[in-house]
């Protein structure tokens, strides 16, 4: 026999398997953007202070390509993840009482800021 249709919008966010979609996707976003500051921390080029140059210390004074080049894809791919979020989180809240989720916000500003920081 088939069960009644349960209108979404009166049971709680955290039975749909939408809205937990959007949150573990959003938890592999942020895991994303910490592994993108590992990458950006040991790609970047260094820091010469005085001293060094007094003991003739070498130091790298440009990226190190594969590290750039995997910090811009991870950044493009947390991007697009993050704008498919968003569309499906402002899809999916109906409810008068959802809310869209500063972070969303937060991760698309940080992000932008970070591909045009790098790209130019």
């Amino acid at each position: 026999m088939k069960q009644p249709h349960t209108d979404r919008r009166k049971q709680p966010r955290k039975h749909d398997t939408l809205f937990k979609a959007v949150v573990v996707i959003n938890g592999i976003i942020w895991l994303l953007m910490v592994i993108a500051l590992g990458l950006y921390h040991y790609g970047r080029p260094e820091l010469s202070p005085g001293f060094y140059e007094y003991l003739n210390i070498q130091v790298r004074t440009s990226w190190k390509q594969e590290y750039y080049r995997a910090l811009v894809v991870l950044l493009q791919v947390c991007l697009v993840l993050t704008l498919v979020t968003s569309l499906l989180r402002a899809k999916r809240s109906r409810r008068k009482h959802d809310h869209f989720g500063f972070n969303l916000f937060f991760l698309i500003f940080i992000i932008c800021v970070s591909l045009i920081t790098l790209l130019f």
